[in-house]
């Protein structure tokens, strides 16, 4: 349920709001959307403004008819409240097959983007969720140039659910070609086998983004590009001053890439996460792997916040506990690490004899080491998934407790180390 902003304002009139479809779950993190309301001035609040600082466009299987109707009513929206385009920061499509040739080279979308340009602060973050394989990357390039956003840009999420391997619908200069980005997120991202033409509008120059954040997952063909692992193509992105990287621990290919990217970011790199869930959601279908084999934590001499994530299931993966233990002795005892979280899914069932026989203390006696007498917070998720997520198991609330409590008594003695248990009981 979506909850209005407090204000000290008088609410609009009922009749001149206009409450629209709801936008999908994925669509919620900000209070209001530009979805909500009518174009009309009197109808918007101060108060309200400040809310209204993402554009979406979610085509919700419409007709291409209905979607232009849509992306016209939503121009209307901006033109009759330029304060609202000023407050856009984050600009969020998802767009299916039928519009994927037109929105871009789309008069009434342009002109959007166009007033958006004039905003003191333009749109900080760009976001594309597209199917198909029906896009024409000359269009979405044209478009980010026309509107400046190429410049303006410092967050990028790009995601693709293109199945055939040999092709991907948006460009790889739309990298360098964005030369301030400092994040970016890949979902499913494919690359094509034959290189593509480089997509550059006239009178650009392409230069590969200092990125600082890297989250990817199903994509490690475009990582393997960042990494300019295929030689004969020019940089991408420069990854030298990389401080993120999230990834899957159960992403075979995703993973192959990690060593890599820490070895170049051995002096820069602050926070690996290693808990994006596989592209299997059901837990006992992913894939364990022995992450000790994948990852050496030696070099990296900035490394301040760890994250791992394994899964307890005793008829495929017995010594997840040793892996994580593994990977932590990889750490020298000289580092930086102030933040460690484990994150375990456990699939088994009552009485979990299977894990309660874990070696749970040895791994309290690996982060005693890494934490080598400095502060630490040590975090510990523990979720049984017999069902689904987060539903109470019996004996999951023993279970979580009993194991919470040798992990207490084993860190006693050492003050500096600061735990944090997690649960679907206690979340």
């Amino acid at each position: 349920m979506l909850v209005q902003p407090s204000c000290s304002k008088p609410r609009p009139n009922v009749d001149s709001v206009r409450m629209l479809k709801l936008l999908p779950v994925r669509s919620y993190p900000l209070a209001l959307t530009l979805a909500l309301v009518e174009p009309h001035r009197a109808s918007v609040s101060r108060c309200q403004v400040r809310h209204f600082n993402r554009l979406v466009l979610y085509d919700e299987f419409k007709s291409n008819e209905r979607f232009k109707k849509m992306v016209a009513r939503k121009w209307k929206m901006l033109e009759a409240n330029p304060s609202l385009a000023r407050k856009v920061r984050v600009v969020d499509i998802t767009i299916g097959e039928e519009h994927n040739t037109t929105l871009f080279g789309d008069p009434t979308f342009l002109k959007m983007l166009a007033l958006l340009r004039m905003s003191p602060v333009p749109p900080h973050t760009f976001r594309l969720e597209q199917p198909s394989a029906s896009l024409q990357p000359e269009n979405l390039l044209k478009a980010l140039v026309q509107s400046s956003l190429h410049q303006t840009l410092k967050e990028m999420s790009l995601k693709t659910l293109v199945y055939d391997e040999d092709y991907t619908t948006i460009p790889l200069s739309i990298f360098p070609l964005c030369s301030n980005l400092k994040g970016l997120s890949l979902r499913d991202f494919k690359v094509m086998k034959t290189l593509e033409t480089q997509f550059v509008p006239e009178g650009v120059d392409l230069k590969p983004p200092r990125i600082e954040s890297l989250d990817y997952r199903h994509s490690a063909q475009i990582v393997e590009h960042l990494l300019r692992l295929p030689a004969v193509i020019e940089p991408l992105v420069d990854l030298t001053n990389l401080r993120f990287l999230k990834t899957c621990a159960h992403e075979r290919s995703d993973m192959l890439c990690v060593q890599p990217i820490l070895d170049a970011t051995s002096e820069t790199l602050e926070e690996l996460d290693l808990t994006t869930l596989s592209t299997s959601d059901i837990p006992h279908e992913r894939l364990q792997l022995a992450l000790a084999t994948l990852v050496n934590l030696k070099p990296m001499s900035k490394l301040r916040s760890l994250a791992l994530y394994g899964i307890l299931n005793w008829r495929r993966d017995p010594l997840v506990l040793r892996d994580f233990a593994a990977v932590l002795r990889s750490l020298p005892i000289l580092n930086s690490i102030t933040q460690l979280l484990l994150k375990v899914s456990i699939y088994s069932k009552h009485p979990f004899q299977e894990c309660l026989m874990e070696d749970w203390e040895g791994i309290c006696e690996e982060v005693v080491r890494v934490a080598a007498g400095k502060p630490l917070k040590f975090h510990l998720d523990l979720t049984v998934e017999i069902k689904r997520l987060c539903e109470p198991t019996p004996g999951d609330a023993v279970l979580y407790g009993m194991i919470e409590d040798r992990v207490r008594a084993a860190l006693s003695d050492y003050p500096h180390i600061r735990f944090h248990p997690l649960n679907s009981i206690s979340r």
